[in-house]
């Protein structure tokens, strides 16, 4: 009979096993919330003009980026010329929508940086990006800032699923372990199971050829 420390021990260890994906389902929505992105697009470049021009919009999601519908929050949004020293801000503000043109040819960054709260405070976005980009003369440049905040449906559903997975997974390991316990219980006490190869072996005598 398998002594109550060591089945203590093994009970404890297949508790802890479990614990990180519990955390994981946990901090899902966590990590569902507050993603940033930014895109862009380039029109046919126009001959003839010497600048370039750029559009920035904020969206919340992807569909109303595709609709046309601008963000109601104060999202903080930057666009700095980054191939000069010290790097050059040309706009910083919260405009949803927004255009700069004239824009000399060279290397620049678009970023989401904050929202504004309703008391006129800028909080920091939990998930900043940015897209560096070059222009060119007659460039005609489009930068597309989506608030990819997850729906509730959807974290709530993905947490569901991945609980029933670790659920499913938790009943197999249950069963597995009180089957390998039952079957050491029915060892003497004080043996330990061997493997094949650790069992004695027989030894005859060969068969004398004289």
């Amino acid at each position: 009979m398998i002594d109550s420390v060591q089945a203590n021990t093994m009970r404890r260890d297949n508790g802890r096993s479990w614990g990180v994906p519990w955390v994981l389902v946990l901090t899902a929505p966590l990590w569902l919330d507050g993603c940033v992105s930014v895109g862009i697009s380039r029109s046919k470049r126009a001959p003839g003009p010497s600048t370039a021009t750029l559009e920035v919009g904020v969206y919340e999601t992807h569909e109303d980026s595709r609709r046309g519908q601008p963000t109601s929050r104060k999202i903080v949004s930057e666009l700095v010329r980054t191939d000069v020293s010290p790097e050059q801000t040309i706009y910083r503000g919260a405009d949803p929508i927004w255009t700069r043109s004239e824009l000399a040819p060279g290397r620049y960054r678009v970023t989401a940086l904050a929202a504004i709260d309703e008391n006129g405070d800028e909080k920091a976005l939990a998930n900043q990006d940015s897209e560096r980009f070059r222009l060119r003369a007659g460039d005609s440049v489009r930068a597309t800032i989506v608030l990819k905040k997850a729906p509730v449906g959807a974290i709530v559903g993905v947490s569901a699923g991945v609980v029933a997975l670790i659920a499913a997974a938790v009943a197999i390991a249950t069963v597995s372990f009180f089957a390998a316990d039952i079957e050491l219980t029915l060892l003497p006490e004080g043996s330990t199971p061997q493997s094949p190869s650790a069992q004695p072996h027989s030894h005859e005598p060969l068969p004398n050829r004289d």
